[in-house]
């Protein structure tokens, strides 16, 4: 795993599978967010591990970590982002929303004695 410094705010990691990557949401040295995608076919990638702490949020960080993975997909050659995601999670909804992703599937899970609807969200890029 190679580590290098992309931006004053990000961090990024290069794994084996040039078509996979996570980056690092650095603020003031410390980190305090993270997206990745993961390859699940040749054709379709998956968002993950989205998170901006509380107290950065507002910033554009989301937006700006959304982009870069989005950014990433289509120089990889993908057509297709996957992400799954609980409708309790108003604000990153609206992010996906905002950046072109519909809503694609919704399903009732039962976590820790609480129902959730998790929603599968796509990207045509």
């Amino acid at each position: 795993m190679d580590i290098s410094r992309e931006c004053c705010c990000c961090l990024f990691i290069n794994w084996s599978d040039s078509k996979e990557n996570i980056w690092i949401l650095e603020v003031k040295g410390k980190p305090k967010g993270s997206i990745s995608i993961k390859k699940v076919s040749d054709q379709v990638a998956q968002l993950g591990l989205f998170l901006v702490e509380p107290g950065v949020r507002g910033g554009g960080y989301g937006q700006q970590l959304l982009q870069r993975a989005i950014d990433f997909c289509k120089e990889k050659g993908y057509e297709t982002i996957i992400l799954w995601t609980n409708s309790e999670l108003k604000s990153a909804r609206m992010l996906y929303e905002k950046n072109g992703f519909r809503l694609n599937e919704t399903r009732r899970q039962i976590l820790s004695n609480k129902e959730l609807i998790e929603e599968k969200w796509e990207l045509h890029i």
